[in-house]
């Protein structure tokens, strides 16, 4: 795999398309499979190596991520809370679209990270 490819994943990862569509999508672009420079099991590979490098750290990621914006943008509000492992539990963040959203209805959005399915031993 080239660095074009890793690049891709990457970005690919972060708008949810996963190695295996983006392999066939790379197929369509450069004319053929042969053609790709690596293979299915290339692409889920590094896919899969780079979920590992970032477990762990993805809170972390995001805090940093939010935390920049906020410095360079001053109209930007970010703020969060971790529990007493250190594990980010709270996070809130509003932009000045969202802030006149709210004023005007009064509506929010909100993500329950603590859903999990629920598993019935048989």
């Amino acid at each position: 795999m080239n660095i074009l490819h890793k690049k891709i994943i990457v970005n690919n990862s972060k708008v949810n398309i996963g190695p295996v569509t983006f392999f066939r999508l790379m197929k369509e672009i450069v004319g053929g499979y042969d053609n790709i420079g690596a293979s299915k099991q290339d692409f889920k590979k590094f896919r899969r190596d780079l979920k590992a490098y970032i477990q762990g750290s993805d809170a972390e990621m995001f805090v940093d991520n939010f935390t920049n914006k906020k410095l360079m943008w001053s109209v930007f509000f970010f703020d969060f809370e971790m529990d007493e492992d250190y594990c980010l539990c709270r996070a809130l963040w509003a932009d000045p679209l969202c802030k006149k959203s709210y004023a005007l209805f009064g509506d929010m959005v909100s993500f329950d990270t603590t859903y999990k399915p629920i598993v019935y031993s048989g």
